[in-house]
C-alpha cells in the first residue's frame, strides 16, 4: 500500500501490507488499527463490506489526504477493527481519541522508526552506579528462612548496605501479561535481582502478604521498578470497548511484554477462577469438563491475542517481549537481559542466590500435563499464536518459542 510520510510524501509500506494480510490495516504514526472513515462506513449503524473493497477505499483516502488531515479526521471516528482470517467486521460504539504525536525522523520509514522506539531500553538515573533508593520505605527479608551461614540471608528488598528498596522517582514501565502468565514470579525474581519493590495497579492483599509490598504503593508514584497490569485480559472485560483498551495501554509509558503459551495461560487461569483466586491450589480435572469451561477458552483466546497486539501496535514507547518459557528453561540469562533493558545494574551476589530460590511463594504444586480443549479451540489458539507470532518478527522480535500449542 501506499502510505503518507511525517513530510507529506508518499512511500511504499510494505509492513502494512504484511499486516493487512493477517492483522489490520494501520499506518504506524497514528493508526493501530483498520479506522473506516466516515467516507467509507456510515457512523450511524454497523455496514459489513467486503474486506478488500473497504482496505482499497481506505487507501485510496489516505493517498490522497495530507499526513495531518487525516490525522484530525480520525481523532473522532469510530473506528472498526478488520480481522480478515476470522472473517468478521466489529463495531466499536465509543468514540476515540486517536494520538496525533509523530516522531521527527526526516530519513526513517514508518516501520523503521517504530522498530527504534519499541527496541529501545529504559533510561535509569543511577546514584552511584545503583538505582536510587528510598530508604525510609518498608522492607522485607527474601531469604530470612536461610541457615545462619547463607550470604543470602542478608539480602532484602530496602535496606542500607547489601540491598536496596523502593526506588526513588523511577521511571515507570508496565509489566503486562494475560493473567496467570507468569507475571508474580517475574515480579519476584527482578524484586530478588535488583532489591527494588515492584508494583501493581491491582492492591492485592494477597501478593503483598507474601512479601510484595509495593502492591499496595500507587503504580505512579516512581516507588516501584515495574507495575503489573493484565490490560483488558480479565474475564469480565469486554474486548470490543475499544475506548477502554486504548485507556488502559497508556501507549507512552514502555512496558514489558509477558507473553506464555496460550493454552497453558488459559489453564491456569480457570484453575486460578475456579480455586477462589488461589494462585497455588490444584482444581479436580472434571472442572475443565463443563459448558462454562469451554465458554471462558474461547473468551480468553480472543483476549491474549488482542494484549499482545494492542500493546505491540499501539505503543509509543520500548516494548521488552519477555517469553515465559525462556524464563523458566532459562532463568538467569533471561533475566540478566531484562535488567539491562530495564537500566538496572547487575548485582552478582543476589543474581547467585536467585540462582538458588527460583521459586517464589506463589508456585502452583502439582501440574499435570492434560489437554482439556476442542479441536476448535485448539485451531483457535493456532490462528491466535500465529498472528501474534506474524507480528513479532514483522516488528524485529524473536518468533513464540513453541510450535505446538499444547
Amino acid at each position: 500500500m501506499h502510505a503518507v510520510n511525517s513530510n507529506g510524501s508518499p512511500h511504499t509500506d510494505h509492513f502494512a501490507v504484511a499486516l493487512a494480510d493477517r492483522l489490520s490495516l494501520l499506518t504506524v504514526h497514528s493508526l493501530r488499527m483498520v479506522v473506516c472513515l466516515p467516507q467509507v462506513l456510515s457512523l450511524t449503524k454497523a455496514i459489513f463490506l467486503p474486506k478488500v473493497a473497504c482496505i482499497h477505499k481506505i487507501i485510496s483516502i489516505i493517498e490522497i489526504t495530507p499526513h495531518n488531515k487525516v490525522v484530525q479526521s480520525l481523532k473522532f471516528a469510530k473506528v472498526y477493527i478488520l480481522y480478515q482470517e476470522l472473517g468478521k467486521l466489529q463495531e466499536s460504539i465509543d468514540t476515540v481519541q486517536m494520538s496525533t504525536q509523530v516522531p521527527d525522523t526526516k530519513n526513517e520509514t514508518d516501520v523503521e522508526t517504530l522498530k527504534r522506539i519499541l527496541h529501545g531500553t529504559i533510561n535509569q538515573s543511577l546514584d552511584s552506579g545503583h538505582l536510587p533508593l528510598n530508604l525510609r520505605k518498608a522492607y522485607w527479608s527474601l531469604w530470612k528462612n536461610d541457615p545462619p551461614e547463607s550470604d543470602c540471608r542478608n539480602y532484602t528488598t530496602r535496606s542500607g548496605q547489601g540491598g536496596a528498596g523502593f526506588g526513588h522517582n523511577l521511571p515507570r514501565v508496565r509489566l503486562v501479561s494475560y493473567p496467570c502468565s507468569g507475571n508474580t514470579w517475574t515480579r519476584y525474581l527482578l524484586e530478588a535481582a535488583t532489591g527494588v519493590f515492584t508494583g501493581s495497579i491491582y492492591n492485592a492483599k494477597s501478593i503483598a502478604k507474601a512479601g510484595h509490598l509495593g502492591e499496595m504503593v500507587d503504580p505512579d508514584s516512581g516507588l516501584t521498578l515495574v507495575q503489573k497490569t493484565h490490560g483488558h485480559s480479565f474475564p469480565k472485560s469486554d474486548i470490543s470497548d475499544l475506548k477502554q483498551r486504548i485507556s488502559l495501554i497508556i501507549p507512552h509509558l514502555p512496558a514489558v511484554l509477558l507473553l506464555r503459551n496460550p493454552s497453558r495461560a488459559i489453564i491456569s487461569h480457570w484453575k486460578y477462577k475456579e480455586s477462589g483466586v488461589s494462585q497455588t491450589k490444584q482444581i479436580p480435572e472434571k472442572l475443565f469438563k463443563t459448558k462454562d469451561f469451554h465458554k471462558f477458552a474461547a473468551d480468553c483466546v480472543s483476549k491474549w491475542e488482542t494484549l499482545a497486539l494492542d500493546r505491540l501496535l499501539w505503543s509509543e514507547a520500548p516494548v521488552f517481549v519477555l517469553h515465559y518459557e525462556h524464563l523458566l528453561a532459562n532463568p538467569l540469562p533471561t533475566l540478566r537481559t531484562l535488567l539491562a533493558f530495564l537500566g538496572a545494574p547487575v548485582d552478582e551476589g543476589r543474581l547467585a542466590c536467585v540462582s538458588t530460590h527460583l521459586t517464589g511463594s506463589f508456585k502452583r504444586q502439582g501440574n499435570k500435563d492434560f489437554d482439556p480443549f476442542t479441536k476448535d479451540e485448539k485451531k483457535l489458539m493456532a490462528v491466535a499464536a500465529s498472528r501474534v507470532n506474524r507480528t513479532l518478527q514483522l516488528l524485529g522480535y524473536q518468533p513464540l518459542p513453541y510450535h505446538t500449542i499444547i
